[in-house]
């Protein structure tokens, strides 16, 4: 979920995202990554082997928006996927093995959860199931095989998030010091 997100902080373009995944019950890496306006991007998974005999199968990938809601994914897959624009900011990235499915909570009072993404063609697929139009709360499906490890390059307009930069503790000083100002100006007044 995007609370639980790795938000990939710094500046400049990110070219790379390793990972791996983890018997853990989750199944699902997310990132926090940085779009830049009204630029394409291109991203390249690829499973890496452990093993010569290691059936790693597919990678599931899914873009949301910064409030968790579906945009975009692309299922099974292992070869170049292009994204079309979408609005700047920060957006979430899943990485899922095959046959996953990210799930919004539809219920509450019941615990009902329903599939955000539908099929469409080929491997694209866009938040048109019936929790499409709210944040992504759960994961579901049969996973497959489960691939140990993997590798995510982009190209594009993909950057790290920018870090949040504190207010300098001088700019805290002068605007109390304004506000006091403002104090005394209006008790002179009155």
């Amino acid at each position: 979920m995007p609370s639980s997100a790795t938000v990939l902080y710094g500046s400049g373009v990110l070219d790379t995202i390793y990972g791996h995944m983890h018997d853990d019950g989750r199944w699902t890496d997310m990132y926090g990554i940085y779009l830049r306006p009204d630029k394409a991007f291109n991203i390249v998974p690829s499973v890496v082997p452990v093993g010569q005999n290691d059936d790693f199968g597919t990678l599931d990938i899914f873009l949301f928006d910064s409030q968790g809601r579906g945009i975009i994914g692309a299922k099974g897959t292992n070869g170049i996927y292009n994204f079309s624009p979408v609005a700047a900011g920060v957006h979430f990235l899943a990485i899922i093995p095959s046959s996953g499915d990210p799930y919004a909570l539809v219920d509450p009072e019941h615990h009902g959860h329903a599939r955000i993404f539908t099929n469409q063609a080929g491997n694209t697929v866009f938040p048109g199931g019936p929790g499409g139009g709210l944040p992504v709360d759960a994961w579901g499906g049969s996973f497959g095989a489960t691939p140990n490890a993997y590798r995510i390059d982009f190209a594009g307009g993909v950057e790290f998030v920018p870090s949040p930069v504190p207010l300098p503790a001088a700019a805290w000083l002068l605007l109390s010091g304004l506000a006091g100002l403002g104090v005394l100006g209006r008790r002179r007044k009155h």
